[in-house]
């Protein structure tokens, strides 16, 4: 892949989580109108995921640039 793929691969994966994390707080919020005990677990869930899929993306980063370094 050339750095032009790689950097839209990195802009989509932060924008997906940024929209997975403010989708969570709509959703807790309770802009969405749901039964509250299913709006706090569903909500829950999705801003796990967002902040999960984050940590994991940014690990992945991380050893790729230190990866990239080595080869220097």
């Amino acid at each position: 892949m050339d750095s032009r793929s790689l950097k839209f691969e990195r802009v989509f994966n932060y924008t997906l989580i940024g929209i997975l994390i403010v989708l969570g707080l709509l959703v807790i919020s309770g802009v969405f109108r749901m039964d509250p005990n299913f709006r706090i677990i569903f909500g829950g869930i999705i801003l796990v995921y967002g902040f999960l899929r984050f940590l994991l993306l940014r690990n992945k980063y991380r050893k790729e640039q230190i990866i990239e370094e080595k080869k220097e």
